[in-house]
């Protein structure tokens, strides 16, 4: 049996003005920095093979911060990295414009026909995540920490479900939550936990 604990990382400033934050390489604010240090107390009891990241700052931080706890070097991944929003990143829903605004509301209905102007193809953004996901169940045979971002564990999330992409939107992440999944002997995976947020409060 194998655990795989998905952290999204703590918050940011982008992320309290509800903003795209994709590839922005942006810290961890003070809320976040708190929300990571309570999600590696956490943590803190679990048996812990290995830890990686995406290379992004504010995942980076949440890292290490558990990292700490269990005295080993986190990994970091390009494939683990967030979509990459385009023209949409760094602005807030409501400053788009009304044709930008439709278009974002057609690729939340359906991300995989609908691409972001100036951004990454979802399918191509899947494909890398699902790609870096698998090598590195292939590489490791123990629990595993991997701290990452919303859309990373809602597509990891989808192919263990088999939810359509078109759904995605409706799998709601909040900063340094956990999802657990969990491998049986003959590698099928389930969903344990989703979203947690206990350690928050």
């Amino acid at each position: 049996m194998q655990k795989i604990y998905l952290v999204r990382h703590g918050e940011t400033a982008l992320n309290q003005q509800f903003r795209y934050q994709g590839r922005q390489d942006v810290p961890l604010n003070e809320t976040g920095r708190s929300q990571a240090m309570l999600i590696s107390a956490r943590l803190n009891n679990e048996e812990i093979e290995a830890i990686y990241s995406s290379p992004l700052l504010r995942t980076r931080e949440t890292a290490l911060l558990i990292a700490a706890r269990h005295g080993v070097t986190p990994y970091y991944e390009n494939g683990l990295v967030e979509i990459d929003f385009g023209d949409w990143e760094g602005t807030a829903y409501t400053e788009l414009s009304e044709e930008q605004r439709l278009n974002a509301e057609r690729w939340f209905i359906n991300p995989e026909r609908v691409h972001i102007p100036g951004g990454e193809y979802f399918l191509s953004f899947k494909n890398r995540v699902l790609d870096s996901y698998a090598g590195i169940l292939r590489n490791n045979g123990g629990n595993l920490v991997i701290v990452t971002h919303a859309g990373v564990i809602r597509v990891i999330v989808a192919a263990i479900l088999a939810i359509p992409a078109a759904n995605l939107a409706g799998l709601s992440l909040a900063p340094s939550s956990l999802t657990i999944l969990v491998y049986d002997d003959w590698g099928n995976g389930y969903l344990e936990l989703f979203n947690e947020t206990c350690h928050l409060r």
